[in-house]
């Protein structure tokens, strides 16, 4: 027979491994959304340097 505290405990347990499955999907999405962004300078630097090309 399972005593309540261990089906706590157990639920207590499975509850910390979701969290930490979340905070992992959110770092992921974080760093994605950084990846992105340094694309978008990125590109948006080079869009200036040309044209700073073009008008020399």
């Amino acid at each position: 027979m399972v005593d309540r505290r261990q089906e706590e405990g157990a639920s207590w347990l499975s509850g910390s491994v979701r969290d930490d499955d979340d905070k992992e999907e959110k770092h992921e999405t974080l760093r994605l959304r950084d990846l992105q962004a340094a694309i978008i300078v990125k590109r948006c630097l080079q869009r200036v340097e040309r044209g700073r090309l073009l008008r020399e």
